[in-house]
């Protein structure tokens, strides 16, 4: 069964912002989505008038990077997540693109668990990249308020299946 994937762009603008509330312990501002869409190619598939998952993708010479994923949190741990990551990477195949590189939360282990299932390995850690909290008017952000980002990538030209 193929999954319908739909290019999104700014008029996806309010239902891109709704999935990312949802679905992020720390959302995306609306102006960092303005530009994503702008800029990234992003597609998202919805049921309904509700878009239940999205990816926003970079492309820099032969690498793609995946800088988002986000699955609607009905859906997660029920394969959405493992079907857009498998499209993503036949989208990336047929654009002949040598290696697909994202950062994820060391603390997202379920995402961890499906990047590794899909092949990527572990690069790097970039220490204290992304906040735990938004700063407060007179609370700014303290080192402690920062978790590492894992660095993986995957190698397109080894096959991996995702099923």
């Amino acid at each position: 069964m193929s999954i319908p994937w739909q290019r999104l762009n700014e008029a996806d603008l309010a239902a891109v912002l709704v999935l990312s509330e949802r679905a992020e312990s720390l959302p995306w501002s609306e102006i960092r989505w303005q530009q994503t869409l702008q800029t990234d190619d992003c597609w998202g598939r919805y049921e309904g008038d509700a878009l239940v998952a999205l990816c926003a993708l970079g492309q820099a010479g032969d690498w793609l990077e995946l800088n988002q994923i986000l699955v609607a949190p009905a859906l997660q741990g029920r394969g959405e997540g493992r079907r857009l990551l498998a499209w993503v990477l036949d989208q990336a195949r047929q654009q002949h693109c040598e290696r697909l590189v994202l950062e994820v939360r060391a603390s997202n282990t379920r995402a961890i668990h499906l990047y590794e299932r899909a092949g990527f390995v572990l690069d790097g850690r970039r220490k204290g990249y992304y906040p735990l909290r938004e700063a407060l008017p007179g609370q700014p952000l303290q080192a402690d308020d920062f978790e590492d980002a894992l660095l993986m990538s995957h190698d397109l030209n080894s096959p991996h299946d995702l099923s």
